[in-house]
């Protein structure tokens, strides 16, 4: 049993010892591609990356808010990593949907969010907000976009509508 707790502590000890976070993003990314390629793959599998506190967000959000997308354990493993804040973890998968957006027009009932995506997404960088202040700074710009009255808008059911399947 693994003394640790937490999904990036348990995925550290699992891979090798104290390596850096850009590391073992790029890890957990190269896994996801690989997992993602098997024709048994499940997207979402892992109890313990389900009980974390980002993914439970992400998850319930998307429940809450009727659109059904798919968020795979390693997407959140990776949110887990890069994200120091809930509404952090909730504008790195708005910059991921809204990508998805742009390269096809719709995104399904059901869609599974593919390692390609992030890629696609985030091509020359993680976004490690804790690490990158130019990068926390970008999401803390995209923060105060997303606030009018003291209000986040991705809190609104009006948000989500264009992540939800149009067919």
């Amino acid at each position: 049993m693994l003394k640790n707790t937490t999904v990036k502590d348990i995925f550290k000890d699992i891979i090798t010892k104290e390596i850096s976070d850009e590391e073992l993003a790029a890890r957990v990314l190269l896994t996801w591609g690989v997992l993602q390629s098997q024709k048994n793959y499940n997207p979402v599998k892992n109890k313990t990356i389900a009980e974390q506190f980002f993914t439970k967000i992400l998850r319930k959000k998307l429940l809450v808010m009727d659109v059904d997308i798919i968020i795979p354990d390693e997407l959140c493993l990776l949110i887990e990593l890069c994200a120091t804040t809930p509404l952090d973890c909730q504008l790195i998968l708005v910059d991921i949907l809204d990508n998805i957006l742009d390269r096809e027009g719709n995104i399904p009932k059901g869609y599974v969010i593919t390692y390609k995506d992030f890629g696609y997404t985030f091509p020359n960088k993680f976004p490690l907000i804790a690490l990158n202040k130019d990068i926390e700074n970008e999401y803390s710009l995209k923060a105060k976009n997303h606030k009018f009255n003291g209000v986040y808008d991705l809190d609104s059911y009006s948000f989500w509508d264009k992540y939800r399947d149009k067919k």
